[in-house]
C-alpha cells in the first residue's frame, strides 16, 4: 500500500474506488487493543461526510490523515470503545486536526468517520472522556 494522493480520495468521490487505504495504527496501540489487522481505511460515506459537515476542510488537508495517525495522541472512548480519536497539531501550519475511527468489530481494521479542525481546549475535553492510549510524538 502506497502513499494516500488525491488521486485516491477523487476516486473514491466518483465512485471508481470502493475504499482507500489511509495509514496504519502504531504498533504500541495495536498492541494494546489487540488488533489483528491494523489498517485504516476510508470510504465514500466518510468522505462525503467530512465534505458536508467540515467544509473548511479541504482534500489537501485529508492527505495529511497518515502523518495523523503515526503522530498522533491516540484516544479511546469510554463510552463506545469501538470509537477511537486521533488528535495532531501540524506543526507547520499550527493548527490541530482530530480523526475519527470507528472499528466495526473487535480487532478488526479502523474506518475514518470524520475529519476535522479543533482547538487544543477540544482536544483536552475529550481526553477527560476518553482513555489514553498513547500521547502525540
Amino acid at each position: 500500500m502506497g502513499a494516500l494522493i488525491l488521486e485516491d480520495l477523487e476516486d473514491l468521490e466518483t465512485g471508481s474506488k470502493h475504499m482507500v487505504w489511509m495509514g496504519e495504527v502504531p504498533m504500541e496501540v495495536a498492541a494494546k487493543l489487540n488488533l489483528l489487522h491494523p489498517h485504516v481505511y476510508m470510504n465514500r460515506r466518510g468522505l462525503r461526510h467530512i465534505f458536508a459537515e467540515h467544509p473548511d476542510v479541504i482534500p489537501y488537508e485529508i492527505l495529511k490523515v497518515p502523518l495523523d495517525l503515526r503522530d498522533g495522541l491516540w484516544l479511546q472512548e469510554i463510552r463506545n470503545p469501538n470509537v477511537f480519536i486521533v488528535s495532531r497539531e501540524d506543526p507547520e501550519q499550527r493548527k490541530r486536526y482530530m480523526v475519527v475511527l470507528k472499528s466495526y468489530e473487535k480487532g478488526s481494521e479502523m474506518w475514518v468517520s470524520s475529519y476535522y479542525r479543533v482547538h487544543e481546549k477540544q482536544t483536552t475535553a475529550h481526553m477527560r472522556r476518553c482513555k489514553i492510549l498513547r500521547n502525540a510524538i
